[in-house]
């Protein structure tokens, strides 16, 4: 039986759809989906400056092509940039996919263990 991850999936059915763009932000290379979509060579890429950005672009190839617009963002920050976007591209019924990468559990963890901390100001 061969085995899969979840973002080779995620890859896999995205080029299966006949998705040929994805954008995202430069703070989202690195990601195991990206890095899956980058091996399918039917799936570019395309790096925009920020998240509000990418997402924009996505809503415009949307338009331009007829096809949902793909958009990759990281957790966050990156969806919280990308709010207004989304809420525009909602209202005017423009098709968009949103992928939005784990938040590692540990980061809430740390976050509690910080808030007993005293900020250092007097």
């Amino acid at each position: 039986m061969t085995e899969y991850i979840s973002s080779d999936l995620m890859a896999e059915q995205l080029a299966l759809e006949g998705t040929k763009m994805v954008f995202g932000s430069p703070t989202s290379l690195g990601s195991p989906v990206l890095d899956a979509l980058l091996e399918r060579h039917q799936i570019k890429c395309i790096v925009a400056s920020d998240e509000h950005t990418a997402l924009n672009t996505a809503a415009g190839y949307a338009q331009a092509s007829g096809l949902p617009g793909v958009v990759y963002l990281t957790a966050a920050p990156g969806l919280t940039m990308a709010m207004s976007g989304l809420y525009n591209a909602f209202q005017t019924r423009i098709p968009l996919v949103v992928l939005v990468e784990q938040q590692d559990t540990q980061i809430e963890n740390r976050r509690r263990n910080l808030a007993h901390c005293s900020p250092g100001i007097p």
